[in-house]
This record gives C-alpha cells, structure tokens and sequence, in this order.
C-alpha cells in the first residue's frame, strides 16, 4: 500500500518552476538517496548531510542532467524543500537560525543535521523491486526531456495517481 502512495507523490513533488521549466533537484536528490540506500551506504532512516550525500547528489546529476540553462545542482534547496513533504522531515541542529531560504551549504548545515524518511518509505525502499518503481517515476516525471536547455517538464500520468500505470 505504502508504494502506491510514494509512487503518487515522487510523481508530484511540487518542484520549483521557471516558466514551463521545472528544477531537476528533488528528483536528483531522492535519487542519489535511493542508490546510497541500494549501496548500504545509508543504512537506517537518517540521511545526513554529509560529504557523501552531497557527492551523490553531484553524480547524480552530472548523470542525469548534465549542463543546464537554467538550473545548477544546488543541493541545499531540495534538502530544505523536500522538508514539505509527507515522507522527509528536516532534522534540526542545536545552532538552528530559522530562516525563509537556506540559500548556501553553511547556512544549510548551521540550521540541519539531517532528515528523517518515514518509517513506509523506509521499508520500501529497502525492496529492490520498489526502489525501482519510485527510481522510475522520478525518471518519468521529472528527468525525461532531452533537451536540457527546456528544462524537465515535472510530467505525472493520471495512470500513476490511479496506480494504473504499470511500472
């Protein structure tokens, strides 16, 4: 049941929109998660904010977008953002200094340690098979267009909200 309800919403992840473009970074984020999760390299619920996440964040990107017109691979605006969702809650530091946009890495780590996954997602992604499903609606909805310098489009087919789409 869990997976069906991550597939909808890692296929609306209200990313940040530029006009028609829509930023990759969500998506890249929860990517370089699910393949640090596949490794072993994060092994419990807790992803830090780490050196390695970051490098994972930029590997993946690299991969995945490339050079793009619009667009840098900031990792700190989707560890924040990402704070608006079900299934991420933002883990604070004793420093924390709220602010309305964590704009930097120093300004990110002063405030975050981390961020918690929730216990059913968690569970799914620890299934080589949901890793999969939720790897591929990220792809779909998010990362698909070839032209980079159009930016993402954020499609999700009604099919994934009705869980009809077979993935």
């Amino acid at each position: 049941m869990a997976l069906w309800k991550y597939r909808a919403e890692f296929g609306n992840l209200n990313p940040n929109k530029r006009g028609r473009m829509t930023a990759p970074h969500k998506a890249v984020l929860l990517l370089a998660v699910i393949e640090l999760v596949e490794e072993g390299v994060v092994d419990s619920r807790f992803v830090p904010i780490s050196g390695v996440v970051v490098r994972r964040f930029m590997a993946v990107w690299e991969r995945m977008v490339g050079e793009h017109a619009h667009y840098r691979p900031a990792f700190y605006y989707p560890f924040f953002h990402l704070g608006s969702s079900s299934f991420w809650t933002l883990v604070k530091s004793p420093d924390y200094v709220e602010r309305g946009e964590y704009g930097s890495m120093p300004q990110l780590r002063e405030s975050f340690v981390g961020a918690w996954l929730a216990e059913d997602l968690w569970r799914e992604l620890l299934r080589a098979d949901s890793r999969e499903v939720l790897r591929k609606v990220l792809i779909e909805s998010y990362l698909r267009d070839g032209d980079r310098s159009r930016g993402f489009g954020g499609r999700i087919a009604l099919g994934i909200l009705l869980g009809v789409l077979a993935i």
